[in-house]
Order: structure tokens, then C-alpha cells, then sequence
């Protein structure tokens, strides 16, 4: 390893990149497991500054690389040669692509390997708090700013469109591929065409999407016609656009499946501190071993964590549905804007996403809006706990749509061989999360004819919802739901019944086991639960609802409780514990998200945020 100096770091920042200012930070969350690099001196390993380094350099912090991908060539020879536990620094700056890598096409491939106990490591470079231009991320640490940025600018000029007086053009041949997904045609009206116009800023503020020139009425919109390669944009004040920065998603070729950042080995490592702009995916899925500069990379991805990262307008992040060798990654103390589609599908056993902010998913800021924020196929005993996703669906182009926020989507080749059951996810639990202020659904329960089991829905806070909380689609199998506060949710646990395979249909040929218990059901505009939970269809269907609480709903099942209130101290500050007197804790029962000595689960005190943090932080999340 290389030995560090005895001094401290070079007290001389580098300039500040460009991109989205740094969120108010909120009160720190549960402190990592994982061994912490010593605070702002310099910790052991290598180092990289893309400003001030050189490849031909040694990696010691007074001689560092320039380039990441030279950092991970020389790790990789040392873990070939046994030597596991290696970590690397970024200096503050900004990480573009350094060259395209055929077949691979990912900003880095890295073998980076440690041990249970000595983790591999890159990560922003620590730093005191408050230096300037370093950033506090969600955790409470502070770094160096490290900024991926895969992004296009436009640079051709703007030119007026006859009979749109605020509107702008500009012709540009993209390089196509062709996406054989039906909503693309239906959006831009072909499926052979270049995506990156779905997602376009100005001056780092995004653009919301509009459907023709002629429906960009207000200042901030923009329209791409595919097919004719035009680009229209009404700017924001209605400025000249030839006098502001335009980008958008990375024009290359390879953006439909090679511009990720990650690709390689990583087992026992840890990626931290951050951010990530106008990117593709965090890390590329791979199929099998990964051959690279006449070395080989293991298809191996275990024991992987991801922490105090933000990243702006991405459009995947982690993507290894069909993967193998993917197993136990941990994402955590994320702050997550605007993702117009899937966060999390990945592969394996034994996944956890905690503790993150999801700000506006799913936003009008992008077409390509329609998905699960995290699909669950292939996650068998994933744990989903302690996150906060505000705003859903809020934003979206088209009416009652916007994706999920949680989804099952599970078909015939996802059961076990020879019966009903779900093969590829089984006991996953979703664990005191808020949803707040969303549209779309936020948990649906099946999708494609497979019963699901061992999923356990408990703690969780479901506040100002215009759809169900939860859907459930296809017959369960040992469902709980518990312990959670719905508050102000149309109808918030339902059912639908597939059009497709009503064999497998929640009360068709095979049984359900739902347990609903203990849950606050307060203004829910109806029904709190789905007809098919109260009336179940299968005789052999075990559905147990008791001990609930309702407030301006109907009382549904077994020793159900109706009151006047809820009694919760302050349900539009984010404070769903209950007061002393309230029918949840005169019950005997702990009803509710939050037990009657209203501790909160570490990091779920959202009352000590508030709306009013998420509200500001959508605003300023645009960078």
C-alpha cells in the first residue's frame, strides 16, 4: 500500500465543478458499519485528481493518477497477485468518460475485491467540514466534490420558428439505435431514434417535456420530433437559448446499453461520496466474465455497498435484472432526484435499499417515465427500510400514470417448477418508509400470474395519496400488512383482478394467507380495503382482518376500532406518532406506524424534517 504524509491534505481546493448545488443537509442518519478513512487526512490507498495528476505518477497523495481507470489497473494487478483490501481517492473535479471501451463501454472497469473484514474502497476524498467547495452528503460526512457527468451539450445555434413566437429550433443528427419497447413509438412516434433529448436541461435546470411546438405555451418546455431529428425549446424567461448551456443524456450510440459507470469485479467493496449527473446507469449488468486489456474480470458482484451518493436526472441506476453472481448489495444514505425510471432491479438474494431520499420520480421533466422506481423480479429476501419517496408520479405526462413505486412484477417463468409460488422473490420486507404526496401506485403486489409469499409490509407512514397505497394483483401467500399509518389514501389497500390469468388471481384456484392487523386507516376518501380482502372468493382463502383503526372510514373485520380522530400529534408536519390520548394507544394495542413510547426506527423521525424539506428540496434539486 502506499504510506500516507503525516501533514494534512493540500489546503488549496480545486475549483468547484459544475452542477447542482448541494440539498440542505438534514439531520444525519444511522452510522455506516464499515470502516471509516481516518476523516480529512489523507487515509491509505491511492489517490486520483483528474486536475493535477499524472498516469505516470506513483498513486500516493503527493503524486497522484490522473485517470480512475489507471487507479483500477493497478488494483487490479494487486488483487491478481492476493492483495485484497485496496481503496482509492478522488480529488474534488469532474469524471467524464475517458475513452469508449468496446463491448464494455463504461466510464471505469475495476476489480476492486477486499474482505469482510477490509473492504475495498473508492471514494470522494474526506474532508473537514464546511472547506470550501467540499459537500456534506447525507450521512453527515463531508467530502471533496466528486461529480460523474455524462452529459451532452448542445452547441449549434438556435434559430426561431415561424408562427411560434417563443419558440426555438435546432436540427441535430444523432447517431440511432432502435428500442423495440411500445411506449417509445407512442411517445416520438418511432422506435428508432436517439433518447438523449428525453431528458434536457437549461443552465442546469430541467426542462419539462411538451407533447408538439405548438404545446410549449409556458417558459421551460421542450419537444423533440424524432423522426425529423428537430428539437424545439420555449426557454426559461423566455430568453435566447443561444445565450444558455443546454444538456441532455449522452448522444453516443452506446447510450441504449454501454454508458454506465461501474463494470468489472467488485465483491467486498464499498463505493461512496459522490454524485452523479445526467448518467445512464450506476453500474453496467453483465452476463458472464468481462475480458479487458488481455485481463480477466469475474463475473462477481457481491457484498457491494453504495452510500452517500446524489445523483441528478439519471436514467437507470442500478440494472441487473437478469445478472448472475449478484448478491447482497446495500444502497444507503442516497439523495435520489428525479429518476425518470427504475432505481433498483437487480438480481440475488438478499439486497437492502435504505435510508435513502427519493425526491420526484417519475417527473413530466422526462417521457420515459413509465416503471417501477424499484422492481422486484429476481429479490428474494430484499429488505426496503427506512427511505422517504416524495412525489410520485406528480408530475407526469400522462394522466394516472407514472410508474410505481414498489413493484412485484412477476410472470409464469418467475415460479418455482411445478407450482404457483414465485421461485426468484420471496420474503422481502418493506420496513418504515414514508411515501408522501404521491399519484402512481405505490406498492403493487404481483403483476403476472404468480402467488407471491413471505412478503411483510410493516411500520410504514402512506400519507396524501390520489391512488391505493397498495395493490394487490396475484394471490399471496403469507402477506402481512402491519403496524402502518394510512393517512389521507384513496382506498389504500386494493384489489384489481388480472385480465390475463385469473387462475392465479387473488381468491381464484389458489388460496391466499393475508393477515391486515393493527393499522391506521384515517380519511381514506372510501373503502379502506380492497373487495376481494373483505369478500374473498376462495373458500380456502385465510384472510385475517382485526384490530384496526378507523377514522372517517367504514370498520372493516375483527375488533376493529372507530374514532373521531386518530389522534396523532401532528399528521401535516410528518408527525404520525400518537398523542397519549389517542384511540390508537387507549386501544392496548401499538397501532400505528409508531408505538406507544413513540420511539422511531433510526431515521424515520420525519417530523424533524417536514414537508417544507421536501418541498424546498425539489427546488433545489435542480442543479
Amino acid at each position: 500500500m502506499v504510506k500516507p504524509p503525516t501533514a494534512p491534505g493540500d489546503p488549496s481546493p480545486n475549483p468547484q465543478p459544475p452542477g447542482p448545488p448541494t440539498p440542505d443537509p438534514e439531520p444525519p442518519g444511522p452510522p455506516a458499519p464499515d470502516p471509516e478513512p481516518p476523516g480529512p487526512y489523507p487515509p491509505e490507498g491511492f489517490f486520483v485528481d483528474p486536475a493535477r495528476g499524472s498516469d505516470e505518477n506513483d498513486g500516493s497523495f503527493e503524486q497522484p493518477f490522473k485517470t480512475l481507470q489507471h487507479a483500477c489497473d493497478v488494483v487490479r494487478d494487486r488483487v491478481e497477485a492476493g492483495i485484497l483490501g485496496d481503496d482509492i481517492y478522488l480529488r474534488a473535479g469532474v469524471y467524464r468518460m475517458e475513452r469508449y471501451i468496446p463491448g464494455i463501454g463504461s466510464f471505469v472497469v475495476c476489480r476492486l475485491e477486499g474482505t469482510p473484514d477490509d473492504p475495498a474502497m473508492i471514494s470522494a476524498m474526506p474532508a473537514f467540514p464546511d472547506t470550501p467547495g467540499a459537500v456534506q452528503r447525507k450521512s453527515g460526512r463531508w467530502y471533496e466534490r466528486v461529480v460523474f457527468d455524462d452529459s451532452s451539450r448542445i452547441t449549434k445555434t438556435w434559430k426561431r420558428v415561424d408562427g411560434l413566437p417563443h419558440v426555438w429550433k435546432v436540427h441535430l443528427e444523432l447517431p440511432k439505435s432502435y428500442y423495440n419497447w411500445p411506449p417509445i413509438d407512442d411517445i416520438f412516434g418511432t422506435n428508432d431514434l436517439n433518447i438523449a433529448p428525453a431528458m434536457m436541461l437549461q443552465d442546469g435546470r430541467p426542462l419539462l417535456w411538451g407533447r408538439s411546438p405548438k404545446a410549449l405555451t409556458q417558459p421551460g418546455m421542450r419537444y423533440y420530433d424524432a423522426e425529423k431529428g428537430n428539437i424545439y425549446i420555449r426557454s426559461f424567461d423566455d430568453t435566447d437559448p443561444n445565450t444558455t448551456v443546454i444538456e441532455m443524456w449522452p448522444t453516443a450510440k452506446s447510450q441504449k446499453s454501454n454508458r454506465q459507470v461501474f463494470a468489472g469485479t467488485y465483491r467486498h467493496a464499498v463505493i461512496r461520496g459522490m454524485e452523479f449527473r445526467l448518467i445512464m446507469g450506476v453500474t453496467k449488468p453483465q452476463y458472464e466474465d468481462l475480458r479487458y486489456d488481455g485481463h480477466t474480470y469475474p463475473n462477481l458482484r457481491e457484498h457491494v455497498t453504495f452510500e452517500d451518493f446524489d445523483s441528478y436526472f439519471l436514467k437507470n441506476h442500478f440494472m441487473h435484472e437478469r445478472s448472475s453472481n449478484v448478491a447482497y448489495w446495500t444502497i444507503r444514505n442516497a439523495r435520489i432526484y428525479g429518476p425518470p425510471r427504475e432505481v433498483l432491479q437487480i438480481s440475488g438474494p438478499g439486497h437492502v435499499f435504505q435510508n435513502n431520499l427519493v425526491i420526484q420520480p417519475h417527473p413530466l421533466w422526462s417521457p420515459l417515465n413509465i416503471a417501477g422506481v424499484m422492481n422486484l423480479r429476481r429479490m428474494p429476501e430484499a429488505a426496503i427500510r427506512g427511505n422517504a419517496f416524495y412525489g410520485n408520479g406528480r408530475m407526469t405526462p400522462r394522466q394516472l400514470k407514472g410508474g410505481t413505486i414498489v413493484q412485484f412484477e412477476l410472470y409464469p417463468k418467475h415460479r418455482e417448477p411445478g407450482g404457483p409460488d414465485a421461485a426468484t422473490t420471496y420474503g422481502v420486507r418493506i420496513e418504515n418508509n414514508l411515501f408522501f404526496h404521491n399519484k402512481g401506485i405505490v406498492i403493487s403486489l404481483g403483476k403476472g400470474c404468480t402467488r407471491m409469499r413471505n412478503i411483510a409490509i410493516r411500520g410504514n407512514v402512506f400519507y396524501d395519496h390520489e391512488r391505493s397505497a397498495i395493490q394487490v394483483y396475484d394471490a399471496q401467500k403469507n402477506l402481512v400488512i402491519e403496524h402502518n399509518t394510512f393517512y389521507g389514501t384513496d382506498e389504500p389497500v386494493s384489489t384489481i383482478q388480472s385480465n390475463r390469468c385469473t387462475d392465479h388471481a387473488l381468491g381464484a384456484n389458489y388460496p391466499s394467507t393475508v393477515r391486515i392487523r393493527r393499522n391506521i386507516f384515517a380519511h381514506t376518501q372510501g373503502k379502506a380495503l380492497g373487495e376481494k380482502l373483505t369478500n374473498p372468493g376462495n373458500p380456502e382463502d385465510k384472510i385475517t382482518i382485526k384490530e384496526n383503526l378507523f377514522v372517517d372510514s367504514p370498520p372493516l373485520g375483527k375488533k376493529a376500532i372507530t374514532a373521531g380522530s386518530a389522534g396523532l400529534r401532528d399528521p401535516a408536519g410528518l408527525d404520525f406518532r400518537p398523542r397519549a390520548n389517542s384511540p390508537a394507544v387507549r386501544s392496548g394495542h401499538d397501532i400505528g406506524a409508531y408505538d406507544r413510547d413513540t420511539e422511531a426506527a433510526p431515521g424515520t423521525d420525519w417530523w424533524n424534517l417536514g414537508p417544507e424539506f421536501f418541498e424546498r428540496t425539489v427546488q433545489r434539486s435542480l442543479p
